[in-house]
């Protein structure tokens, strides 16, 4: 649900995300309880994400959209993901399978680029949904 960072203190930041949940939090007039009831987590858990000791994991932040009824684009970009982007999905998936791509027949590579590239939309409309 989240990604821990070994050796946080009190001080240490992971970024501004925790301030702007929050905020939005209180314009909805909802307690951090409701929030995470809504969510399915624990109160401390969005406590620790509103005091910014933990980096909420992309599952997290889409249950947090969903339950918050906000854009997932503003959520995502509130906590500085960019996995949201089209362009960085292809771009990832591009550099990770073209080593195996460059090992299949050349004949077949089209059908198979044609494939991934199917997969890739299906993600990305999947991640913005």
């Amino acid at each position: 649900m989240f990604q821990h960072f070994p050796g946080l203190r009190g001080g240490d930041r992971v970024s501004e995300f925790g301030k702007w949940i929050r905020q939005k939090r209180n314009v909805l007039g909802l307690t951090q309880t409701q929030c995470a009831e809504r969510v399915g987590m624990k109160v401390q858990q969005w406590s620790r994400m509103e005091k910014e000791v933990a980096r909420p994991a992309y599952d997290t932040l889409v249950a947090v959209a969903k339950a918050l009824q906000l854009p997932l684009e503003e959520v995502l970009t509130a906590a500085s993901y960019e996995v949201h982007r089209p362009e960085a999905v292809e771009s990832r998936i591009g550099k990770r399978l073209e080593p195996l791509l460059l090992q299949v027949p050349s004949d077949r590579r089209p059908a198979i680029e044609a494939a991934i590239e199917q997969v890739t939309r299906a993600m990305i409309g999947a991640a913005t949904v």
